[in-house]
């Protein structure tokens, strides 16, 4: 069975072999990025998955701009704008960093709902495929003044 799983993963990488190549980030090209994950609080909201959609320009090879909306369950609607610096821009794996600010409203189990500005820090990395589908993974840090929400 293992040998059967590291013949399938190693046929699919080498399938993909001749077209990471072309893989690299583009001066004014868009993306959209659909996401699941799950955000950890230390408040409310609490622990819960969490889900979304970003949409970004890249303004040079290294930067870029996007703007996104994640939903914590039923407990927040966040808001943000991220600004992200790509360290591999040319290559099929690309680290970034990123930042930005925005809002959400909170929607907490034992207390009257809020809004509030957060500010997001976090550190990702895309990994291409093809010219037009890559893999990408962040962690980020959403801050607000009541409470820090890990998405």
């Amino acid at each position: 069975m293992k040998k059967l799983l590291f013949l399938s993963v190693a046929s699919v990488l080498i399938l993909f072999l001749p077209v990471m190549s072309w893989a690299e980030i583009r001066e004014g090209s868009f993306e959209i990025n659909p996401f699941g994950g799950y955000s950890f609080g230390s408040q409310e909201p609490e622990d819960r998955p969490a889900y979304g959609l970003r949409a970004g320009y890249n303004l040079t090879r290294n930067w870029g701009v996007e703007a996104g909306y994640t939903g914590v369950d039923s407990k927040a609607d966040i808001v943000t704008g991220d600004v992200l610096y790509h360290f591999n821009s040319e290559k099929a794996f690309n680290p970034f960093v990123l930042a930005g600010i925005g809002g959400a409203n909170v929607r907490p189990s034992h207390h009257d709902n809020y809004e509030t500005v957060v500010g997001d820090i976090g550190i990702g990395f895309k990994y291409f495929f093809n010219d037009t589908i890559a893999f990408r993974t962040d962690v980020r840090d959403v801050v607000n003044k009541i409470n820090t929400v890990f998405v």
